[in-house]
């Protein structure tokens, strides 16, 4: 049966054809060579059978998120991972020493071994979507303050010294540092017209700031999300999201270069390619994708 479900898999990424329905959807992870991150995207090898929100130190160990629960999975043996704790949101550090994520409206912190698991946050909001900084000296999350304004805010790893860079009458998504530590990319429905579909996704654009000066630029008008940057360039590669003719949201993932505004396409016409993330090397790039099975 499995045989069966992974051989379904592969052919739906060869065709890379339009989803009819979005009927039952687990997500995989995939892990992206570097020889395959050309233009067009070509192959894919498989890190776990299930699951989302994929975190790496390195290709050798990855962090995922499904079901509310975390596990840790060594790719190339997709149906072999361990439970790690409950929790969403997981981001692995680059020392790969710690991994922070989110549980009960709050940050916590664990040991890849499952051990000192701790609890960061100490807030009246709910804060989510911890990152690290490229150099493991900072962290940044979201902090929820109404529906309607939320906040960025970059910490020490021990969430000491806490700095609010974005607050914004709108969402600020999926927070990520870039590699010189100065500037967070996030996703927000700033400016956009609102949606009825779940958190705006088609309506949302990709925006960075500025951690010191405050000032925000938006990197594109035509819808972005999940980003992750690069190490050794800043290119990013992000999900963006649009409606099939039917009503179901589906996703592209394009790549675009934050100085020249040079915007490309990797894949497209999938229900879910979400969630990219870089191993902190940039050698390797991991992504979530939908699949029947």
């Amino acid at each position: 049966m499995r045989k069966r479900i992974l051989i379904v898999f592969v052919l739906m990424l060869l065709i890379g054809g339009y989803a009819d329905a979005w009927l039952t959807h687990p997500l995989a992870n995939y892990v992206v060579a570097p020889d395959d991150l050309a233009f067009p995207l070509k192959s894919y090898s498989a890190v776990s059978a299930v699951g989302y929100r994929a975190s790496a130190s390195d290709s050798e160990k990855v962090v995922f998120e499904d079901g509310g629960n975390l596990y840790i999975a060594q790719p190339g043996n997709i149906y072999n991972y361990r439970f790690l704790t409950k929790g969403s949101h997981p981001s692995w550090s680059p020392d790969g020493e710690w991994i922070l994520f989110h549980r009960d409206s709050a940050i916590w912190r664990i040991k890849p071994s499952g051990e000192n698991e701790e609890k960061l946050s100490n807030s009246r909001y709910a804060e989510t979507q911890p990152s690290w900084s490229f150099d493991g000296t900072k962290i940044v999350f979201k902090r929820i303050i109404s529906p309607n304004r939320e906040q960025l805010v970059v910490a020490d790893p021990d969430m000491k010294n806490l700095k609010i860079v974005v607050d914004i009458p709108a969402y600020a998504d999926y927070p990520k540092f870039f590699p010189d530590g100065k500037r967070i990319i996030f996703g927000s429905n700033l400016m956009n017209e609102p949606s009825i579909l779940i958190d705006d996704l088609p309506n949302s654009d990709l925006w960075y700031v500025d951690i010191e000066e405050g000032t925000m630029h938006r990197l594109t008008t035509d819808g972005g999300l999940h980003a992750t940057v690069r190490k050794w360039d800043d290119l990013i590669i992000y999900s963006q999201h649009f409606v099939f003719p039917n009503g179901i949201v589906g996703s592209n993932l394009r790549w675009i270069d934050p100085e020249t505004g040079k915007n490309h396409s990797l894949r497209e016409g999938y229900i879910w390619h979400g969630s990219p993330s870089f191993d902190w090397s940039g050698n390797y790039l991991f992504i979530s994708v939908a699949h029947r099975p």
